[in-house]
């Protein structure tokens, strides 16, 4: 549950010796990430150019409507603990508790983490195993995340990596698709009108993808309101729920007892609810 997916990253320091992540980025990687962009403006080109051709284009754009869409179901039938997390609220302080520690240990210099919460109560660091990394490393780095969130570093608790951000990416894409539709139709429906408007709302929603995943985790599937937390145990396991562990892997379980706060004109629940 609330995966926390794997990013190619360094870490460099700032003149006060800080951490902080950079992406990994080549020739290659960049010419990637702008060919997209490159298709759509070449469409919308094409479409204005050669205005006869949009008929030839409904079906075809008919197809991307109905891959969005089985894509779109497919997140929410992959991502069941997107329900389970929205409806337990220990299970969200668990969550951002995850990603603060793999923050801390991101700005170790640490590579390649990832990880997941479950259960309610825990979560699973996932790194590889030639990291040099033990289980007092990870509960000290838990222990720094819960003391800085309670001293008001909340945004340690939020990552644009979560899987939150993936599901969001998954759903607002068919969302912009739909709108583009919608308002093609509304000013005449024809096949070059809605390129362009889907060109647009595209570009809007590329602009804002990553603030959307880290809205939907403040939201939805992140919290920051605990009263305390207590560290119950930090080991090393083998397996999850029949996930067996791969061999080029080590996997570290947190387990923690969270006492939640006091909403507004709440009353804080009895010691620690898992």
């Amino acid at each position: 549950m609330g995966k926390h997916t794997r990013s190619e990253k360094i870490v460099r320091r700032d003149r006060r010796g800080r951490g902080y992540d950079a992406e990994v980025t080549g020739p290659v990687e960049r010419v990637k990430s702008i060919v997209p962009s490159l298709l759509l403006d070449a469409l919308v080109v094409f479409v204005l150019a050669v205005p006869g051709a949009g008929p030839y284009l409904a079906w075809p754009l008919l197809g991307v409507y109905a891959v969005l869409s089985l894509h779109f179901a497919k997140q929410l039938y992959t991502s069941p603990w997107i329900v389970t997390i929205l409806r337990h609220r220990p299970t969200r302080i668990v969550h951002g508790l995850e990603h603060a520690t793999i923050a801390l240990l991101e700005q170790r210099g640490i590579e390649g983490l990832h990880g997941a919460t479950y259960g309610g109560d825990r979560f699973i660091v996932k790194l590889p195993r030639e990291a040099p990394v033990g289980h007092q490393l990870i509960e000290a780095a838990l222990r720094r995340a819960i003391a800085r969130i309670q001293r008001g570093e909340q945004s340690l608790a939020y990552h644009p990596r979560c899987g939150t951000s993936l599901v969001v990416t998954g759903v607002t894409v068919w969302f912009a698709y739909v709108v583009s539709g919608v308002i093609a139709l509304a000013l005449g429906g024809s096949v070059p009108i809605f390129v362009a408007i889907g060109a647009i709302v595209i570009r809007l929603w590329a602009a804002w993808e990553t603030s959307l995943g880290l809205l939907a985790q403040r939201w939805f599937t992140v919290s920051t309101d605990f009263a305390s937390v207590r560290v119950v145990a930090v080991r090393e396991i083998e397996q999850i729920y029949g996930y067996v562990r791969p061999g080029d892997e080590t996997w570290f379980e947190a387990v923690v007892e969270v006492s939640v706060a006091a909403s507004e004109g709440g009353l804080v629940a009895p010691g620690p609810l898992s």
